[in-house]
Formats: structure tokens, sequence, C-alpha cells
């Protein structure tokens, strides 16, 4: 007995051919879309004794120079990463690079996501893909459905880019959040994002709904309330030595994310986004789940590191 990838028993007809045809069974078994030079490769394997492959490394994967590299300390891009360095897979997990092309020239897309972000790529850039009219029926959420991704080209996902009703067709997977170990960070993590949300830029104190503060403060290093700074529905709340932190984290007068904080392990970077959701976030009627920030600076990282 014989058994596909989808768990279906094979038939001897199916097996004859694609003994004969191995594009036939890449497409009925892989359901991968070939590209020309591959189906010209596997259709030689039935008649001919040996076949000869020579490619660059990272066949498949043309983008611009300039495209953005997750690494487990910072950022790179394709341009300045070399072998050996290590970068973040789509599992959040750190792997290492073992070849790198040359630069070619070919004709270029500009991919854009429903987040508003943008990609150069090059038309033979394959992409692992959800298609919304083909889908297993068990895919009802395809933010983090790998399994079930196809790939495809880029040039082919253009000239395929909706369905016949309009919609658009193609659905990109999320990366899984970054698995990276415990950093030393010299500001607790969740007051830190209590004063990005809630805190005064320039002094580091505070100002917490009289609502808020039951749950927030007793969350928070020992410190006291602010006579000054009471209002009928805030209080003001006082660190003592936080201000010299901020100052040495160089985030006084200047509220953002540092990249210690955004490669810092899940657990760190969860009690962040408790510290900013307690002091800035609110939950809708319906259920939905937002948080409101005035900093221009604050959106950008906190999307990249949510």
């Amino acid at each position: 007995m014989i058994i596909d990838l989808s768990g279906k028993i094979l038939s001897r007809t199916n097996l004859a051919r694609w003994y004969a045809s191995p594009v036939a069974w890449s497409d009925d078994c892989l359901r991968v879309d070939l590209a020309g030079y591959q189906r010209e490769v596997l259709d030689a394997i039935p008649v001919r004794s040996r076949v000869a492959l020579r490619g660059p490394h990272g066949l498949g994967k043309a983008q611009a120079l300039c495209t953005r590299l997750v690494t487990p300390g910072s950022w790179t891009t394709v341009g300045d990463v070399l072998p050996g360095d290590e970068v973040l897979d789509e599992n959040g997990k750190a792997c290492r690079v073992t070849g790198k092309s040359p630069v070619y020239t070919g004709p270029t897309y500009e991919v854009e996501f429903a987040n508003g972000a943008i990609e150069v790529v090059h038309g033979e850039h394959e992409w692992n893909v959800i298609d919304i009219n083909a889908r297993p029926r068990w895919v009802t959420d395809w933010r983090d459905r790998w399994t079930a991704t196809r790939i495809h080209e880029t040039s082919y996902l253009a000239e395929n880019l909706r369905t016949p009703s309009g919609q658009l067709r193609w659905r990109v997977p999320s990366a899984r959040p970054l698995e990276l170990p415990a950093a030393d960070l010299p500001i607790d993590p969740y007051t830190l994002g209590v004063w990005l949300g809630d805190g005064v830029a320039l002094n580091g104190l505070l100002t917490l709904n009289r609502q808020d503060s039951e749950h927030i403060v007793p969350r928070l290093p020992p410190g006291h309330f602010v006579p000054s700074g009471e209002r009928e529905n805030c209080r003001a709340y006082r660190i003592p030595g936080f201000m010299a932190d901020l100052r040495s984290a160089g985030l006084l007068g200047d509220k953002h994310i540092p990249m210690t904080y955004l490669r810092a392990s899940v657990e760190q970077r969860r009690e962040l986004v408790r510290g900013l959701w307690d002091s800035d976030g609110y939950r809708q009627d319906r259920g939905s789940d937002e948080i409101t920030l005035t900093n221009e600076r604050l959106p950008s990282c906190s999307a990249r590191w949510v």
C-alpha cells in the first residue's frame, strides 16, 4: 500500500502515470506551481540516465537589495547579509544563511499588504500563499496556516490577482512571534509600557486614570502619588530613580520602544504590551480591542513588535 502526502491510498494507474511524468506527480501531490526550468528538469528525468542542474543559491527569492531582514539583534538587508549570518524565519526561529546568489536584474513588482507594507520583488520571487478559491475547508483563519499554502511566483499572483467576483484572491500567513532569549533590560517592561502610554516624556511622571490606577500601581516599582497631580479623573505617580533610568536608556524626551525590547523574549514583550494596553488600550462593546496612541513613533514600533 502506498499513501500520498494527503493520506489517500494511491492507485496503480496514478503510480504508472507519475513514473512516466514527474511533473504530473508534482502537480497532484506537491501542488507546487513549477517554473518553466523546473518542469524542463522533471520532464528530463524519465528519458535521461543522468540530469545535472546548476543554479545560484537562493533561487526563487529575488528581492530588492534594500529589503530588510530580521536578525536576532536588529535588522540587516538582502544586500548586506552574508553567508554565516543569522536571520529569523517565518516560525520566529534563528537560522543561518548558507549562501548568497549574484545580483541580477529583471521585471519587478511592488507587492502591498493589508497593513500598508510594500515589498519590491522580482517577477520570479516565490511566495507561500493561500488561494481563497481553493483553500481546504478546515482553513477558516489563514493567518497561521503555513501548511495550507501553495508556492506561486509574483508574476502569477499579479496575473490572477482577483477572484471572478472581484475579491482579492491571495493570502500570506503571518510570521510567528520571534523566539529569543530573555534580555537584560534596564527598565521593567511593564513599567516602560505604562510610561509610554500614560507617562510625561520629560520627567518620567506617570499620569494614570484614577480607576485604572487601582490595578496598575500594584504592578509598578515602589513609589508615591504626587498631591499636585491629583485631578478628578487623574492621579500622578512618581517612581524614585525612574527619570534617571529613562535618561540612561535614551528615552527621556524621546518616547519610543528601544531595539533591546523589540528583541527581548516573548514574555518580556508581552509585559510591555500589557503595560501599554493597561494605560492606553480599551475594549469596545462588540469585543474588538484597540490601543490609542498619539506619539507618531509608537504605532509603527508597536505594529512590528506585537
